[in-house]
């Protein structure tokens, strides 16, 4: 009974075993046959071309289905599945497992771990052993960082975050310093700053192309978000046209620049935007041909500079007002040149450290000329003044830049009317007088017996009819060591035999040792004259040998009857 009931389950467990297991024989050997070398090399030409059209088919006949046993399937719906099938396998390698890899599956890692040098796949670093620090987090690839990723410092703070390619930086990405400000923001190639970005250091930012780390071609500069510079660059410096702003944003240098400086020609603004200079520089200095303006926009300098100071041949102005012309070197006059005065005078001669000494030529506005010795750019020394016409109006010293009438007083007249050629005299009373077209008046007193004829006072209008503003004693034109003080004086009658108006007049003296001079100044502060007086008192009038005045009229009488002129004696005392 119970070798029945055995035999009974086998033949029922091979009925089962061959019912399951005969469609995947089927299937199988199907299979198999399906895709064995020889049939598969003849029959995949032409299944291919038979593929669409069996696909899109309905299955109608025994021929549109697999025979299988008793299995049949549909050839379409085969096809069919395979096609999905496998776009899933390629799904699966191409964009799944990648994905997964890059965001699911991480892997840990100390750094000092030897199997990060070969690593392939998504990774987290840390610099302890603890994994609590974080050091870098992204994709290896054979060791190496790829695609994207992110680097921090020992602090915590971002050190990098951005693109890689075998191991360096590569691509868009931002590079931050310990203290988490940004260093760079950009593109990268072979771990340099190369393409478009923007480096910050010190809180100056260069923005522009960058090539192996230094920004070259077009670019700007800011600090603060202020703009500094923008131009072209080479190796990170300057080099080119380009255009340089004060730390207000406002226009400094508009030109060529080389080494970072301006280099060639460049036009340099004031902070308002007036122009300062045009002209050549040379390694950031005025050098060359160039134009220097104030504050006002008036003429400053127009000639040549050397390494930031006018040398060469140029022009100098004072508030637009041409000052001198000439030779320049280092900066102050030197050579042949002409001097510009404030009162129309023009004095030419040879200049050393930025003064004439020497011999020299002064034209006055009225056309008075003095030629002789100059100190200073004044007339100083022998010289000799002429009028508009050429003719010599005066020979002899002259002191602070006008005649020294201090030098006339106190000398025998004869000597005194020596130094004026065209003088014409003339005979008073109680004096007799010298004056010329140069506006000068020589007052003498007459011989005595013991005393010659001497010039007591001299009164002179300014050389060249200058115009000299003088509103206090700080204003007389006088030697530093004399002092000069105001005086209660009023104008004196000879003023009008220089055709000087009846007004009132300041007075400054300066006393000498024999003589004292006056400055004679009208309200308006405008010099009017100059003066000087003998200190050893006016001459008498003409007196007989017991020193009683003698009338000058009974003089005449005399001499007209024995066929003399008074006026040919009179300098003689008669």
């Amino acid at each position: 009974m119970i070798k029945k009931l055995t035999n009974g389950f086998e033949l029922i467990f091979r009925v089962l075993k061959n019912a399951l297991l005969r469609p995947f024989r089927v299937i199988s050997g199907k299979i198999k046959y399906t895709f064995s070398v020889g049939r598969v090399t003849s029959a995949v030409p032409g299944a291919v071309r038979k593929l669409p059209k069996l696909a899109k088919r309905r299955p109608e006949k025994r021929e549109d289905y697999f025979d299988w046993g008793r299995i049949y399937i549909a050839k379409s719906l085969v096809l069919i599945t395979a096609a999905v099938i496998a776009a899933l396998v390629l799904i699966y390698l191409l964009i799944l497992r990648p994905l997964f890899t890059s965001w699911w599956w991480v892997k840990d890692f100390q750094m000092d771990n030897a199997d990060l040098s070969s690593y392939t796949g998504r990774v987290r670093v840390y610099y302890d052993d603890e994994f609590t620090n974080l050091k870098f987090d992204g994709r290896l690839d054979d060791g190496k960082a790829v695609e994207y990723g992110e680097e921090r410092w020992e602090n915590g703070r971002s050190k990098y975050a951005g693109e890689y390619s075998g191991g360096e930086y590569s691509g868009s990405g931002i590079l931050y310093l310990e203290d988490g400000t940004v260093l760079y923001r950009g593109l990268f190639a072979h771990g340099k700053y190369n393409g478009s970005g923007e480096l910050t250091e010190n809180g100056v930012t260069l923005s522009g192309e960058f090539r192996n780390g230094t920004l070259e071609g077009s670019g700007t500069i800011t600090q603060d978000g202020i703009l500094l510079f923008t131009g072209n660059f080479t190796d990170g410096v300057a080099e080119g046209r380009g255009k340089e702003n004060y730390p207000d944003g406002s226009l400094h240098y508009n030109g060529d620049f080389s080494g970072g400086v301006p280099h060639g020609a460049v036009l340099e603004y004031y902070p308002d935007g007036t122009l300062k200079y045009s002209g050549q520089f040379v390694a950031g200095k005025y050098s060359g041909e160039g134009t220097l303006y104030d504050e006002h926009g008036n003429k400053v300098y127009s000639g040549s500079f050397e390494m930031g100071v006018r040398s060469g041949t140029g022009s100098a102005y004072d508030g637009g007002r041409l000052v001198y012309s000439g030779g320049f070197e280092q900066g102050m006059y030197s050579g042949s040149g002409s001097l510009y005065g404030v009162d129309g005078t023009v004095t030419t001669g040879t200049f050393t450290e930025g003064a004439i000494t020497g011999a020299a030529v002064r034209t006055y506005p009225d056309g008075t000329k003095y030629e002789g010795c100059f100190s200073g750019n004044i007339p100083s020394g022998a010289g000799s003044l002429t009028d508009a016409a050429g003719n010599i109006v005066y020979s002899g010293a002259f002191l602070d830049g006008d005649i020294d009438i201090g030098a006339l007083v106190g000398q025998e007249s004869s000597v005194a009317a020596e130094r004026f050629p065209g003088a014409v005299r003339t005979v008073s009373d109680d004096c007799f007088r010298y004056a010329d077209s140069s506006g000068i008046l020589l007052e003498c007193a007459f011989a005595t017996e013991s005393t010659p004829a001497v010039v007591t006072g001299v009164y002179a209008l300014p050389v060249g009819g200058i115009s000299q503003k003088i509103l206090s004693a700080a204003d007389v034109n006088a030697p530093s060591a004399v002092g000069v003080t105001r005086v209660d004086a009023a104008l004196p009658t000879e003023a009008q035999l220089l055709g000087i108006p009846t007004q009132s007049a300041t007075c400054y003296a300066v006393e000498y040792a024999e003589h004292t001079v006056y400055w004679w100044v009208s309200s308006q502060g405008e010099l009017l004259m100059r003066s000087a007086e003998y200190s050893a008192g006016i001459g008498s009038t003409p007196s007989d040998e017991n020193g009683n005045a003698t009338d000058r009229d009974e003089i005449a009488e005399l001499f007209e009857n024995i066929g003399l002129d008074i006026e040919d004696f009179a300098s003689l005392g008669f």
